[in-house]
């Protein structure tokens, strides 16, 4: 199968900047993987190849063979850009887990062709910026511009401070919700400040239909608002039996795949929201471009416990 080569400009803005990055500075780093048969191509000498690891990841048998069975269909592969927004004082072992963990995906994702993206930053802060995270709207856009996302068939986000995800990750997601914006259910690591498997990003997760409940009200998490702390994280409807695995919802964050052509035909951009975090200006795009949005209960990440790491919480208001 013949596969698109990267510029050569952005080859050598791959491989100049991605040692800044490894040794804890900050500037912007892609890690390139292709499909095995195809590693000696002579483009590969000009990127970082993250394709060493081995091993499969545990996707549920439907969901890999809807993604194969897709794959064949069209004889091409599904081309995912993983985009991992960081930070240049990130504790040095959270750096080791986030790297250990993106070089698992493209083996465990034969149908796909991945390619990951890190951006250290620094962003300066504006004196507009309504919250601390504020910044983090110009970064994420900042990624989307430099990788050439029309390449691309999907985006997936991975925020760098989470510790555990699925191999299979990106076959997982995209296989219950091709159409749409997908996240799956992020827990915080062991032991959770308030309980075990207790949620993590409530400001961004939001219920279906509520998420201009209190709208105003810019704390982490808000009662009817939010998605529950604990299980079941949404309310059952008890005439689902069994529960739907994918739970629509209002808006999502942390970790999320979607369609590229949000970006390239419907014009999404991030723009920050003083509540609902910057991922809500794309989830919104979304719902006004008829994509469903959705959270996979089946599929479970976990966000670093961050005080254990030294950090505190990120916070939404000043």
């Amino acid at each position: 199968m013949a596969r698109r080569k990267i510029s050569a400009q952005r080859a050598i803005l791959v491989f100049v900047l991605c040692a800044a990055l490894v040794s804890g500075g900050s500037a912007f780093f892609s890690r390139k993987s292709e499909p095995a048969e195809e590693k000696n191509k002579k483009d590969e000498k000009q990127t970082v190849d993250a394709t060493k690891s081995s091993g499969k990841g545990t996707a549920a048998a439907s969901a890999a063979d809807a993604v194969v069975d897709a794959a064949n269909a069209t004889e091409k592969l599904i081309r995912v850009a993983v985009l991992v927004p960081s930070n240049p004082t990130m504790h040095h072992d959270l750096k080791q887990m986030i790297m250990t963990n993106l070089r698992r995906l493209p083996d465990a994702n034969p149908t796909m062709e991945i390619r990951t993206f890190l951006d250290a930053g620094p962003i300066p802060t504006l004196p507009s910026d309504g919250r601390p995270l504020s910044k983090t709207a110009r970064l994420r856009n900042r990624m989307i511009d430099a990788v050439g996302i029309e390449d691309y068939d999907y985006v997936l986000w991975i925020d760098s401070d989470v510790i555990e995800f699925p191999a299979d990750l990106p076959t997982l997601l995209i296989s219950e919700n091709p159409t749409g914006v997908t996240a799956p259910l992020v827990l915080i690591e062991e032991p959770g400040p308030l309980g075990p498997n207790q949620f993590y990003d409530t400001t961004a997760f939001t219920l279906k239909g509520r998420a201009y409940h209190r709208p105003k009200d810019n704390t982490p998490y808000v009662e009817g608002r939010s998605v529950q702390l604990f299980y079941p994280y949404v309310p059952i409807q008890p005439y689902l039996d069994p529960p739907e695995q994918c739970v629509m919802l209002d808006g999502v964050g942390t970790v999320y795949v979607i369609p590229v052509a949000l970006f390239t035909k419907h014009g999404a951009r991030y723009r920050d929201h003083p509540s609902l975090t910057e991922h809500w200006s794309i989830v919104e795009a979304a719902h006004q471009a008829g994509m469903p949005v959705c959270m996979h209960t089946g599929v479970i990440v976990r966000h670093a416990n961050l005080p254990k790491w030294g950090d505190s919480w990120h916070a939404n208001a000043r």
